[in-house]
C-alpha cells in the first residue's frame, strides 16, 4: 500500500486490484485465495486526506463492530455479502 492504513476496505480493495491486474485468466475459477501481510507496526502516524477522513472513520467503527461479533460469536458469524456468491 502507497499509504498506512488499519481500514479493512482500504485493503481488501487493494488486494482485489492486484488480483485483477496480476492473475491470468487461465487460473479461474479459483476456489481458495490467500492474502498475507507484512511489516506491519502499531500506532503509526500517516497523514490523513481530509476528504476520506469521515469515510474511514466509518470503517474503522464498522470494523471495530465486526471484531467484537466475531470475537463473541465466531469467525465465521459475519461475512462480507462478496464471499457468498455462488452460494445457494
Amino acid at each position: 500500500l502507497k499509504n498506512a492504513t488499519n481500514v479493512t476496505e482500504v485493503m481488501w480493495q487493494q488486494v482485489k486490484a492486484l488480483f485483477k491486474k496480476r492473475a491470468p485468466s487461465s487460473w479461474l475459477p479459483i476456489r481458495l485465495l490467500g492474502v498475507g501481510a507484512s511489516n506491519l507496526v502499531r500506532g503509526t502516524q500517516s497523514q490523513g486526506d481530509l476528504f476520506d477522513e469521515e469515510w474511514k472513520q466509518k470503517q474503522r467503527s464498522l470494523d471495530t463492530a465486526l471484531d467484537a461479533i466475531r470475537q463473541q460469536f465466531g469467525q465465521k458469524s459475519v461475512r462480507r455479502g462478496e464471499h457468498l456468491r455462488g452460494q445457494e
